[in-house]
């Protein structure tokens, strides 16, 4: 392989998972928690105590709920675009950058005529950190074919 075919890779899904609030035992920890509330509140013979934890159930449950659907999203989107790279079930676009355009959070720019765009801040296991392209970079991109989410990012060294 010569120099001019030498890629860096900058990002595989594969190898950059970020699950929110570190992990999806946040939600299991919340989970226990209500379990124990609901158990104490029936075996607990202090009426106090019994009111105080029948008020937090349903702050608890409605919490754990929520946090479950917050660590479920990017661990089924993580599960269905990495294994969609692993199988090769992905666009490959080669090229130069063009009209790469970004503000604080979003980024957008096309390569082959393929429109790339994201949100720094978004909740999302694909690519999606801005100011690591320049204009005219020469890029590989794997890429989901519906959403153009990118899953393989190289750059032409």
């Amino acid at each position: 392989m010569n120099r001019q075919d030498s890629y860096e890779l900058i990002y595989d899904i594969r190898t950059h998972t970020s699950a929110p609030f570190g992990s999806p035992s946040f939600a299991l920890v919340l989970l226990i928690v209500l379990i124990t509330a609901v158990v104490v509140t029936r075996k607990s013979t202090n009426e106090k105590t019994a009111k105080v934890l029948s008020f937090l159930k349903p702050f608890f449950c409605v919490l754990t709920m929520v946090s479950m659907i917050i660590v479920a999203g990017p661990s089924i989107e993580y599960f269905w675009l990495s294994r969609m790279l692993a199988n090769n079930d992905c666009e490959i676009t080669e090229g130069e950058v063009e009209n790469l355009h970004r503000d604080s959070v979003h980024e957008g720019f096309k390569v082959n005529a393929v429109d790339f765009g994201y949100n720094e801040i978004a909740n999302t296991q694909a690519f999606h950190k801005t100011g690591l392209l320049q204009e005219k970079s020469f890029v590989r991109i794997c890429f989901a074919r519906q959403s153009h989410a990118i899953l393989r990012l190289e750059v032409r060294r």
